[in-house]
């Protein structure tokens, strides 16, 4: 419904439908309008609360004259700016806009001319380290800018420029760096901890044993009625004849109520809530820097017109067909195909594979990939929540927000605590033999229960945070642990990507003598060509203990990489092709010269064959099952190098062969292809997908990103270190609860004094965790097949200043070759 105020020099205009979120063309459209009128000097737009407020300055028209064209204009019965005139905005986004001359602004217009020009925002006053010097630096890096400088105090961006520069363009430069940057992830949303029972508890205890006793009774009885569920529990509990963690915590209670200091269980119970909360966010604080790290997401974009100019623009605005353009070291916004250009891209957080890929015409790009070198013109296909990286981003959001309620965990989580639920009710028992109810209490007031229930959860996320990194996404909590239990991994013979070739080098032809100085010079630039021969090339440097030199500069051309590397222009050209030598062949220049020629082959077994090896050295049983002959899955049960096969097996009889090795007491993995992993998620141990693209829908327990089954053993590791790393956080609390037993057999420790004790263990077990949380997965680990990086040293100035063999081929001699290695 519209509604309209009108003030002394404003106007207010209420309409949803234009101002509101999702009206971006309406918004934009009425800016035009109400600019067209000269009296308009600005306007507020107010998403949230669909409104608009106009401030005009009248000249010689009347009030009612003006308010009959503005009415007018606002109805599109006159005239309206050009779109060029108005800055580029987000729709859903408040924004005020400002005439300048002929012109709207997003920025005050302070001071223009005679080449100096003031800006004003409220940003620039309110984050001025922020905002302001973000303009300070895209002003400074223009030509003809002479000078740039910040008044924090008042909000202000002075600019000095040159004559032949043109205002309009500064503020436009600047009114680019006020769009929405990164966009940040948002925190998973755990299920909120309830207080209100403990602190109740807490307030009524203390106030009985610090200052009314005679409250004491009250208190003991509110606190039994609200662990009335605890209580139920354990009733059940020792119906079917089990001792647990609830029959546990009920004698805990009822001990504090027996001795008459229900504090010390008021101070366990508000302890436990107080830990559960603080796991809580600090996973949720993790997760969220974990997505800003590793998908991180831009609002900006630069807009290329069918005219081929370059507009700033924001995501929200864009459209599939549209085309943006995204530079060196920029983020990549969408998801779409690249139209022009050529670029070197890292895009490992989304598809699961290290490295950098050349992307050509043609070539899909992905939302939170990164323009290493080059860049791109890319149509727009998918934007914001359609994108693969925002489908990733949710389901890591889900993973975590489902710690504290995950049933398997919980399970885990109750079985560890229970180990130590006998041991403490006999030594509880002999407290009270040999002593009376109070030390029993000491003693039944130390905790080995909270640890298992903030360890477990914090273990879990650290390592859904390494699996991501190594390019797998974890559904479950449990996942990793019940791939660490596996002893047979069921692979799907099927899937023809396991059994893909590994490119290796085959030859070097050159007439120089120093081939590890020539595999290193190699490599450093086929690092730019974004393809199996680097990974081939950086694989010989890993295996001979080779340095990649650091690269100057770095153009990208079709079929030609050139590189500046210590003054020198290196170059790598792509030569013909043949089927035994995929790719081209690489031919390596020095400024200019011919100096060695690469040869690539395929690798006699699937790459795949050395993941499985990996994985049989650490015990696994590889098994191979397909809907081709027994004769078929025999030969890719031998390229894998698999312990067994079996044909002629659709997916109703994969299911009964995984059940059966249930049966018979094994804890099967099944690895394939997405969709045919999906049938089999019950019927598995563990169930593990991988894919070229992002479909998980969280049904299956493990996700490879990628068609490569190299994260796998690592995974597996991943997995098996839990249970140590479990182990070692939750004996944090030996030595406080070693001290709450002393304390009780020596009457000098209570119920609630061993309570503060015991949660000092606890605050260590939190404190372990928390330092593991902080710290990252080594680089070693994740990068390991990486050689480092290293300035230009003596023996590559040598070989450069060497002019034997340059440039005569037809004298050159394979100085490599993988069969003499």
């Amino acid at each position: 419904m519209k509604r309209i105020e009108f003030g002394h020099d404003w106007v207010r205009i209420e309409d949803q439908d234009v101002f509101g979120f999702g009206a971006e063309a309406a918004k934009r459209l009425f800016a035009r309008r109400v600019f067209g009128l000269p009296e308009i000097a600005s306007a507020v737009i107010e998403p949230s609360s669909g409104f608009a407020l106009l401030r005009y300055r009248l000249q010689s028209s009347s009030p009612d004259s003006f308010r009959n064209r503005l009415s007018g204009v606002v109805a599109g019965q006159h005239g309206e700016l050009d779109d060029h005139k108005l800055p580029v905005w987000s729709g859903n986004d408040r924004i005020a806009l400002h005439r300048w001359n002929d012109n709207i602004s997003s920025l005050q217009i302070k001071h223009s001319g005679r080449g100096r020009l003031t800006l004003h925002h409220p940003l620039f006053k309110k984050d001025p380290n922020k905002t302001a010097n973000r303009v300070k630096r895209a002003l400074d890096s223009l030509p003809g800018v002479a000078a740039v400088s910040i008044s924090p105090l008042r909000g202000n961006v002075h600019v000095r420029y040159s004559a032949e520069v043109e205002p309009l363009s500064l503020v436009r430069k600047a009114e680019a760096q006020m769009l929405p940057g990164l966009i940040y992830h948002p925190l998973p949303q755990h299920k909120a901890v309830g207080f209100s029972a403990a602190n109740v508890n807490m307030l009524l205890c203390t106030a009985g044993h610090f200052v009314f006793p005679a409250m004491i009774p009250l208190a003991s009885g509110v606190l039994l009625a609200t662990r009335h569920k605890l209580i139920r529990q354990a009733a059940t509990s020792l119906i079917h004849g089990k001792v647990d963690v609830p029959v546990f915590q009920s004698l805990v209670v009822a001990c504090s109520v027996a001795t008459g200091a229900p504090l010390a269980s008021a101070l366990g119970e508000w302890f436990g809530c107080y830990w559960q909360r603080r796991w809580r966010k600090k996973v949720a604080v993790e997760t969220r820097e974990l997505l800003d790290e590793a998908l991180p997401m831009t609002g900006r974009a630069i807009l290329v017109d069918e005219a081929g100019r370059e507009n700033p623009a924001s995501v929200s605005e864009l459209n599939p067909g549209d085309r943006i353009k995204v530079g060196s070291s920029e983020l990549i916004p969408v998801d779409g195909i690249v139209v022009f250009g050529e670029a070197l891209v890292s895009e490992a957080a989304i598809r699961g594979i290290p490295g950098t890929k050349r992307k050509r015409p043609s070539d899909d790009v992905f939302n939170s990939s990164v323009v290493v070198s080059g860049s791109l013109v890319i149509e727009v296909r998918r934007t914001l929540a359609q994108t693969e990286s925002a489908k990733l981003a949710d389901s890591i959001l889900a993973m975590t927000a489902q710690l504290a309620g995950d049933r398997e965990l919980k399970r885990k989580e109750h079985g560890m605590a229970q180990r130590s639920v006998l041991p403490t009710l006999a030594l509880a028992g002999v407290g009270w033999a040999t002593g009376s109810l109070h030390t029993a209490s000491a003693i039944l007031h130390q905790d080995w229960i909270t640890g298992p229930f903030i360890t477990l959860p914090m273990q879990s996320f650290q390592g859904m945070r390494e699996s991501l990194r190594y390019g797998a996404l974890v559904n479950t909590a449990t996942s990793l642990p019940r791939l660490a239990e596996a002893d047979v991994l069921v692979i799907d013979g099927d899937y023809d990507a396991l059994l893909a070739a590994r490119v290796e080098l085959k030859s070097v032809h050159t007439g120089l003598k120093d081939i590890d100085t020539l595999l290193a010079l190699c490599a450093s630039v086929a690092v730019c060509l974004g393809d199996a021969r680097a990974e081939a090339m950086i694989r010989i440097c890993s295996e001979r203990g080779l340095e990649l030199r650091e690269l100057d500069s770095v153009a990208l051309a079709p079929g030609n990489t050139q590189v500046v590397i210590g003054g020198h222009r290196i170059g790598l050209l792509e030569q013909e092709s043949s089927p035994e030598q995929p790719g081209q062949s690489l031919l390596l220049q020095v400024d200019g010269m011919d100096i060695a020629r690469f040869t690539f082959g395929f690798s006699t077994l699937p790459r795949a064959a050395e993941s499985i090896a990996a994985l049989k050295a650490s015990g696994l049983h590889i098994a191979v099952v397909s809907s081709q002959s027994d004769e078929a899955a025999q030969d890719i049960a031998l390229k894998l190098g698999a312990d067994l096969s079996c044909g002629g097996m659709g997916s109703a009889e994969r299911g009964r062969f995984l059940r059966r090795l249930k049966q018979a007491g094994h804890k099967p993995a099944y690895l394939g292809k997405y969709n045919t992993v999906q049938e089999l998620v019950n019927d598995a141990h563990v169930s593990i997908a991988m894919g070229g693209v992002f479909d998980d829908d969280g049904s299956v327990d493990i996700f490879i990103l990628s068609e490569l089954m190299d994260p796998l053993p690592q995974l597996q590791a991943v997995g098996r270190e839990q249970e140590s790393q479990v182990g070692a956080a939750c004996n944090k609390v030996i030595l406080p609860n070693l001290l709450c037993i002393a304390g009780a057999f020596s009457g000098v420790l209570n119920g609630s004094t061993s309570t503060l004790l015991a949660n000092v263990g606890v605050s260590n077990v939190d404190q372990h965790q928390r330092k593991a949380l902080n710290s990252r997965v080594s680089a070693s680990r994740v990068n390991a097949a990486v050689p480092r990086l290293v300035a230009t040293d003596s023996s590559l100035q040598r070989l450069l200043a060497s002019d034997a063999g340059y440039g005569r081929q037809s004298g050159w001699t394979p100085v490599y070759a993988v069969d003499a290695e």
